[in-house]
């Protein structure tokens, strides 16, 4: 319930409403499978992707106007013919490889003693610096404009 009302505090659209509602089933799978130990027997870094995933797919009911729309772009992204063409290739692949590092590199932090955290701040530091350039141009309108 608490997810639900966070997404109307948000905004007065349906889909703050269903992002909220979606974060709250996610925690209320969580909850379920956590006692089981589903969740533990998978590596980690398949935790920590499938987590990424799951965001990022909340994400798109906070972004989109109408559910028409959401469902436009969830069929857009997960359609063969999905391109990210209209992003300058060099940062598309920076973003990329630098946010499969940032992935793999919270595993490798204890394991390896030269891999440092500053090092790690790094990797984040140029993954938002790639995003910066990538969307850097696009004048986003201030979501609570309407709120």
């Amino acid at each position: 319930m608490g997810e639900v009302l966070a997404g109307w505090w948000h905004g007065a659209n349906w889909t703050f409403v269903a992002w909220g509602g979606y974060y709250g089933l996610l925690l209320c799978f969580e909850r379920i499978l956590h006692p089981r130990g589903v969740l533990e027997r998978l590596p980690a870094t398949l935790q920590r992707t499938l987590t990424l995933f799951l965001v990022m797919m909340g994400w798109v009911l906070f972004r989109s106007q109408t559910f028409s729309g959401a469902l436009r772009y969830y069929g857009m992204l997960f359609s063969p013919g999905f391109s990210a063409s209209h992003l300058p290739g060099f940062f598309t692949i920076g973003v990329l490889a630098t946010g499969i590092l940032a992935v793999f590199a919270e595993a490798y932090l204890p394991l390896k003693p030269r891999f440092t955290v500053s090092l790690a701040l790094g990797f984040a530091g140029a993954f938002l610096g790639c995003l910066v350039l990538i969307f850097g141009n696009d004048a986003s309108p201030f979501i609570y404009f309407q709120f």
